[in-house]
């Protein structure tokens, strides 16, 4: 991986740090799409409330329906939730 420039196996802070400084590379499409479909549990093209929560779940930690939804209405732009 081009980012764990110490090739230990693992991305550290200023690794991080060094390749996010070049938001295209972090923004290109293929980026953005393994990161939606990351959320996409059910893959219907889709992120809902409750996979929004899923996932924060699955990383131990609990949000509500609220936190949730706040989420979506910050990133639905068409307003189509």
């Amino acid at each position: 991986m081009e980012a764990d420039t110490n090739q230990n196996g693992w991305i550290e802070y200023v690794e991080w740090l060094r390749v996010s400084k070049d938001r295209k590379t972090l923004m290109v499409n293929e980026n953005l799409k393994a990161a939606f479909d990351f959320f996409d549990k059910n893959k219907d093209g889709k992120i809902s409330k409750d996979e929004i929560r899923r996932v924060f779940e699955e990383g131990n930690v609990l949000i509500d329906e609220e936190v949730a939804m706040s989420i979506i209405q910050q990133m639905d732009k068409n307003c189509d939730n």
